[in-house]
């Protein structure tokens, strides 16, 4: 999302200017660290990590279903909702090691590299995706209307919603 999406979406919806969207783009680039700073910490004093995941893709997807569905945030509303979905966006670091707990120890090297590829494949594909449904709004005045990008945060919110659920049903070791 930061560097791909979020700046045309700041330039096009919002009309920001190359320094105001980079701006809008190092708020949600401080997020990311501090997400993943908190990760472990939270797991450890307060959450299971499968809990720990499950809010992560549910308060990620939860952002984007609200930029999906509000037809004109204000710039503060969806700046909010883009450094939210990126903080929140940091639970994939445990899927890893909750992989471990998954596979048979003879199996953990291939099981935790599956489940890696897995992600980075998803990351890959979706913002092709999200281009294609993006690309398939037509232009006005050069630049995609706000629709463009609602339907794009509507794919991905779908997206993290079937991941989502896919987890949920996963089946879990004993611990």
């Amino acid at each position: 999302m930061i560097g791909l999406w979020a700046g045309p979406y700041f330039a096009d919806v919002h009309g920001l200017n190359a320094n105001e969207r980079g701006l809008a783009q190092a708020a949600m680039g401080l997020a990311m660290p501090i997400g993943l700073l908190l990760m472990g910490p939270l797991e450890r004093r307060f959450f299971r990590r499968s809990a720990m995941i499950s809010a992560g893709a549910a308060l990620s997807a939860a952002m984007l279903v609200i930029l999906a569905i509000w037809r004109a945030p204000p710039l503060t509303a969806a700046l909010g909702l883009l450094v939210g979905l990126v903080l929140f966006s940091s639970y994939p670091v445990l899927l890893v090691t909750e992989a471990r707990m998954l596979f048979p120890d003879h199996l953990v090297g291939r099981g935790a590299s599956t489940v890696n590829m897995a992600q980075v494949l998803g990351s890959s594909l979706l913002p092709f995706l999200v281009g294609l449904v993006i690309g398939f709004v037509p232009m006005q005045k050069l630049a995609r209307p706000k629709a463009a990008y609602r339907a794009g945060f509507a794919v991905l919110a779908a997206s993290l919603v079937l991941g989502l659920a896919g987890w949920l049903l996963l089946p879990r070791a004993k611990a």
